[in-house]
């Protein structure tokens, strides 16, 4: 059911555009290390991109009018903390503290919040924890407004290293593949997500990757349109006509892979109604876990994780009328993570045909019909770990307001607007899923 306090979305923000001293220092040449060692690759690091988060959010927020003198926690959390930032949780919460006490925005709190760092091996779904702890402050703590800051660098880049080695990336993505199926079998998310492409493209359905082509494709063009506007937050912007045509594990190919990312993003949560006509609120949140090993699982394609998660969201959104639901965020670092959420959906919106057939029809897609898919670019376009749910989220409120470069979903008077945004953490071993609803601020608070 619906929490029985409600939560608005008042205000957010993302960027995982690389800043101009990386695009430098990581050109051809020997710059790398000698900007490093004279600290010009300072503002990369996870606890820095943290810090300028907050500073871009608070800077939004107090802009559009929003009141933070209420807030009583600030939610934080940086990409593998121990591994790529290589500082620990309670470090990293001090750091943030000492910058607060020190800022020009502390005089904007009645009181000095409470700074929450909540340690979670959740991988790529990890940006749930703060948003679940900033919602629990609302519904649970008595808290007015709360606030949510996430960062990430996964070129590893901190004060002990300019860079992390191409080896240690891949055994810490490879974190939440069970021990034996890494040793053994050499698997990695890649090559896991390869594996059930192929086996949904060989036994189930030999236009899927037809579709799921034309969808990457999509999302990398839509996100350049935006980026030509300078709307877009996401990492990759380049016109897909322009991605090498590179098969990387078949039948996977570059143009629908994520690439390592630094960014942040940032939103705040309230029980109190922004003061404008048109709101966004939080309507459902659903997590679930599989196992790690793929020889326990029914099926590479099928996740009970984000079956559970999407149930579970679903039953609390209570969206009564299915053609309510006009927007998809997915979470889709490959092709093949968001097979199980889309078939979900497609069944809950009562489609008769395939997947492929819907994508290739364009009843779902950047354009969809019915359903509006990933116009953001998704974790495709940019994948910085925790902050990736985050900057989803913030993707698909713009969309339900019409704001940002989105056109805003076409819905009849007192109706509101739905939009689902999924998490994946790892190889669909912690999964979540968040539905979100938009419109005028009158309806959206019935």
């Amino acid at each position: 059911m619906k929490p029985a306090i409600p939560v608005y979305v008042l205000s957010g923000v993302a960027d995982f555009r690389p800043p101009e001293v990386w695009e430098k220092a990581a050109s051809p040449g020997d710059l790398l290390e000698e900007y490093w060692e004279t600290g010009k690759l300072e503002p990369l690091y996870g606890e820095s991109l943290l810090w300028r988060g907050f500073e871009k959010l608070v800077a939004e927020a107090t802009a559009g009018g929003v009141d933070l003198s209420r807030v009583g926690a600030i939610n934080i959390g940086v990409s593998y903390p121990q591994q790529l930032a290589q500082m620990p949780e309670d470090d990293i919460v001090e750091d943030f503290l000492r910058r607060l006490c020190n800022s020009p925005q502390r005089k904007l709190f009645n009181k000095l919040p409470t700074i929450r760092f909540t340690p979670t091996h959740a991988a790529s779904s990890s940006g749930m924890v703060p948003f679940n702890d900033a919602l629990a402050d609302i519904s649970l703590r008595g808290e007015e407004t709360s606030i949510v800051v996430t960062a990430g660098n996964t070129k590893g880049t901190n004060r002990n290293r300019p860079r992390i080695g191409t080896d240690e990336t891949t055994e810490i993505f490879s974190s939440l593949i069970s021990p034996f199926d890494h040793k053994y079998t050499g698997a990695n998310m890649l090559k896991l997500g390869a594996v059930a492409l192929g086996e949904a493209y060989q036994y189930y359905d030999v236009n899927l990757l037809e579709a799921l082509e034309k969808l990457a494709y999509d999302q990398r063009l839509f996100t350049h349109q935006l980026a030509t506007q300078n709307l877009s937050t996401a990492h990759v912007t380049t016109h897909p006509d322009k991605i090498k045509d590179q098969t990387v594990f078949y039948p996977v190919k570059l143009l629908s892979i994520a690439p390592q990312s630094l960014g942040y993003a940032g939103l705040i949560l309230s029980r109190k109604a922004p003061h404008r006509d048109r709101a966004v609120r939080v309507v459902g949140l659903g997590s679930g876990v599989d196992a790690t090993s793929i020889r326990d699982r029914k099926s590479h394609l099928f996740s009970r994780a984000m079956e559970a998660s999407v149930i579970t969201a679903l039953r609390q959104a209570k969206i009564a009328d299915s053609s309510d639901l006009k927007i998809l965020e997915v979470h889709n670092p490959f092709p093949g993570v968001s097979l199980t959420e889309l078939g979900i959906m497609l069944e809950f919106i009562g489609y008769q045909r395939s997947l492929s057939y819907s994508i290739l029809h364009g009843d779902i897609g950047v354009k969809g019909k019915l359903i509006e898919i990933g116009r953001s670019g998704g974790a495709m376009s940019g994948h910085a770990i925790t902050p990736t749910f985050i900057r989803l989220a913030f993707e698909a409120s713009k969309e339900l307001l019409g704001t940002g470069g989105y056109s805003r979903p076409e819905i009849d008077d007192g109706r509101v607007a739905y939009a689902g945004v999924s998490s994946v953490g790892g190889h669909h071993t912690f999964d979540g899923y968040l539905f979100l609803a938009g419109g005028k601020t009158e309806n959206v608070a019935k």
